[in-house]
């Protein structure tokens, strides 16, 4: 599977030429694509100079609620195994963009097929959701939501049916 990011809007035209064979797939409001971070998500993310972790771990809940974006990562998947595909936006640095994240969702299904939960850091139990807050039971924490990599809290990929349940506590080991 090969899926490359290096390439961005501005260059697209020098890529096509280099390489006729391979997939482009523009991933950019402007462009309707369903794998595009939300308008709000990006206005967030300048507003407040808000953290890669933090833009990452809201970046993935939108596209891993989405049915239609989970289609589009599929197809591009199956794409994938014939020949190059290039995830373009407009920013040219690459590793702080979600054409990083994106490509990591591609490359590895099974890590993100369940979702994502957090992770208390002090104790390693899986900290729910409850309103705009993260809850630990066992050491007593309470998270905010918008500033859950500031807290100290770790992400980690678990089973979608510990993110509705509310205060079900699982320990990480």
């Amino acid at each position: 599977m090969n899926i490359r990011i290096e390439c961005y809007l501005a260059i697209l035209k020098r890529y096509k030429e280099k390489y006729p064979d391979a997939h482009f797939e523009v991933v950019t409001r402007t462009a309707k694509s369903k794998l595009a971070p939300s308008k709000e998500l990006l206005i967030h993310a300048k507003s407040i100079k808000m953290t890669f972790e933090r833009y990452r771990i809201l970046y993935l809940l939108e596209i891993l609620d989405n049915i239609d974006a989970l289609m589009r990562i599929e197809e591009l998947r199956e794409i994938a195994k014939e020949k190059i595909v290039f995830l373009i936006c407009y920013e040219k640095n690459h590793s702080k963009c979600h054409r990083s994240i994106l490509k990591d969702v591609i490359k590895n299904p099974k890590k993100y097929r369940n979702g994502i939960v957090f992770s208390c850091f002090k104790c390693q139990y899986k900290l729910e959701m409850d309103n705009d807050d993260y809850f630990c039971p066992s050491c007593k924490k309470l998270f905010c939501f918008n500033c859950i990599d500031e807290h100290g809290c770790n992400v980690e990929i678990t089973p979608n049916k510990y993110i509705h349940q509310k205060w079900k506590v699982n320990q990480i080991k």
